[in-house]
């Protein structure tokens, strides 16, 4: 086991989410692989990030719920995708409990390079103002 002091453990942290928005920022900037129309991918340069707010790291207990049917999921277009309920997690932050809902979509599992892939939507405070409203 390794333990290491939180200051440490904090730049490993930065460290990561660095990495992740680099990630995040080349399969934007990557014709490729862009959800972005050609025409903004031209003068795509960045995402806008907020800072990371160590504060709000949470470990959750995940709970598979099995059985579940699967819906059309409301969207802020037109579209529809199916998504069925995979599971809850339960976590505790700044001394109140909480619960999300995790799903996946039917039509991304079937394809290999997606079939883990989860969607965990949440809002807050932000939606709509300095972040996506969505």
């Amino acid at each position: 086991c390794l333990n290491i002091g939180a200051s440490a453990q904090q730049k490993v942290n930065d460290t990561a989410v660095a990495a992740f928005q680099k990630h995040l920022n080349a399969e934007f900037k990557d014709p490729e692989k862009s959800p972005l129309p050609e025409k903004e991918l031209k003068s795509f340069r960045s995402l806008d990030f907020f800072p990371a707010a160590p504060q709000f790291r949470v470990e959750a207990e995940f709970v598979r719920t099995p059985n579940e049917v699967p819906f059309e999921m409301p969207t802020t277009t037109d579209r529809k995708p199916v998504y069925v309920k995979y599971g809850e997690v339960y976590f505790e932050l700044q001394g109140k409990e909480y619960k999300l809902n995790v799903y996946q979509s039917q039509d991304l599992s079937r394809k290999e390079e997606y079939k883990d892939y989860l969607f965990l939507p949440f809002t807050d405070l932000t939606n709509g103002e300095t972040s996506y409203s969505g």
